[in-house]
């Protein structure tokens, strides 16, 4: 498994709850903003089968000085989809200086139909 971005341990516990099994996904980047602009982390990652695209965002809890146990982040989850690779014709990444967007177009020769826009920001 190569990741471009690291894949948090929240995150991971979230997909295997939606039925992922996180030692066969392949590679996973990080976007900043969901398919409808909002500010999430969004991480959008694949198997041999499925594109999966997970948001949310990292909670940390306020800090109890007495105990001094280490801050750790818990990832608040938000939206989950998923898409068949199979259904996907082609995948067009635009790339400027400073951000890119991913579109995907099906095997029918509309966008995929999903909960999300069929845009991610990057």
């Amino acid at each position: 498994m190569k990741y471009f971005d690291i894949l948090p341990s929240g995150v991971i516990d979230e997909l295997v709850k939606r039925g992922v099994i996180a030692d066969e996904l392949l590679y996973c980047v990080r976007a900043d903003l969901d398919g409808e602009g909002r500010y999430y982390d969004t991480y959008i990652t694949f198997d041999s089968g499925t594109l999966h695209i997970i948001s949310g965002y990292e909670v940390y809890e306020k800090h109890n000085r007495r105990t001094r146990k280490p801050i750790l982040p818990r990832f608040k989850f938000e939206d989950y989809s998923s898409v068949d690779l199979a259904t996907i014709d082609k995948i067009y990444l635009d790339r400027g200086q400073y951000t890119a967007r991913m579109m995907i177009k099906d095997v029918s020769g509309g966008g995929i139909p999903n909960r999300t826009s069929v845009r991610w920001l990057c």
